[in-house]
């Protein structure tokens, strides 16, 4: 189940009045197990950070759903990451902001070589 950081409800807050602009901008990736909390400051094992300019990166509103985004990203194995990598963590962050959004750990999914694996995190903006 993914987590909302305590920092990122704030952070959604600021943005709300106005007070800071910087974008929801980056999805990274790791193999840890213990870093999802609410008061996460980063993964326990990154492995690959996208950027929303990157064409493997996507930040969406789920439309008719107030308050719910989704992050997803596509990783190809021996391109993105090594071939054989298991995937295990995902988070959202406010690069310019230094801001974790939101962070899930999951059963870890093995990015074979030459093979594509999306990864999408659900963003339920409350708590």
């Amino acid at each position: 189940m993914t987590t909302v950081t305590d920092e990122a409800l704030d952070w959604f807050l600021d943005r709300s009045v106005g007070s800071t602009d910087g974008p929801m901008d980056t999805i990274a990736v790791g193999t840890g197990t213990d870093s999802e909390s609410q008061d996460a400051t980063g993964l326990s094992e990154p492995v690959y950070t996208g950027s929303v300019d990157d064409n493997n990166v996507e930040l969406l509103q789920v439309e008719g759903e107030i308050g719910l985004l989704e992050a997803i990203i596509t990783l190809k194995g021996g391109t993105e990451v090594p071939g054989g990598t298991e995937i295990s963590e995902i988070m959202v962050t406010s690069e310019l902001d230094d801001v974790v959004i939101a962070i899930d750990n999951f059963d870890g999914i093995e990015v074979e070589s030459g093979h594509t694996e999306e990864f999408t995190m659900p963003i339920q903006v409350d708590r």
